[in-house]
Parts: C-alpha cells; structure tokens; sequence
C-alpha cells in the first residue's frame, strides 16, 4: 500500500522532470515514439531553440538524462545512446497526456 508521503513523492518527482524544457521534450517524444536516439533528440531540442547543439548534447547526457533515468521514467542504453521509456514511465504518462490534450492553452515554447 502506498503511503500519503509516497504518493507526494511522486508527484514532486514527476513536477521535477517536467520543470525542465528538455527534459519536457524529450519525455513528450518518447511518449510518441518506441525509442529516441539521444543524437536525434538533441538535434530537435536545438532546432529553433538558439541553443548550441554541442551544449545541449552535453547537458541532456550529464544533467537531464540522469534525472529521468534515476526516476526510472527512462533508460538510457549508452552504448547506443538509445533512449527506451522506463520502468516508471507510466506515472508520467498522464501528465504528458493532459499537456498535450491542452496544448492550445499552455504558453508558447513549452516543449
């Protein structure tokens, strides 16, 4: 049985991830493809962002990876740099849902 501190838990968590632009961008993504490749994430997060593709590479692997990972809402194979939804995938799923279903209502630039 899940406890009342538990079930917070996971809802800061998942708040947590998707506080981040990139990290909103890349779980939107997977919740719409099999799999991504980190390399093909990075390519669209930069794209009309102003970001430096380098950069960004940089910080989705050592910041924004490890996060979504450690939460287990992703896994990340880095051998192939492929990025496959995780175990917990499923207690974000719904928020993901409910921003995409409201998209038209939420401000520009946030995915």
């Amino acid at each position: 049985m899940t406890s009342d501190l538990e079930r917070q838990t996971r809802v800061d968590t998942a708040l947590t991830a998707l506080a981040s632009r990139e990290r909103r961008r890349l779980l939107y993504d997977l919740w719409t493809e099999d799999q991504l490749s980190m390399h093909e994430s990075a390519t669209v997060a930069a794209n009309g962002s102003g970001r430096d593709l380098d950069d960004l590479r940089t910080e989705l692997h050592h910041v924004h990876l490890p996060k979504l990972v450690s939460a287990g809402y992703v896994d990340h194979d880095e051998a192939t740099g492929i990025v496959t939804t995780g175990p917990n995938f499923s207690e974000i799923e719904p928020l993901l849902r409910l921003m995409s279903a409201h998209a038209d209502e939420l401000p520009d630039g946030w995915l």
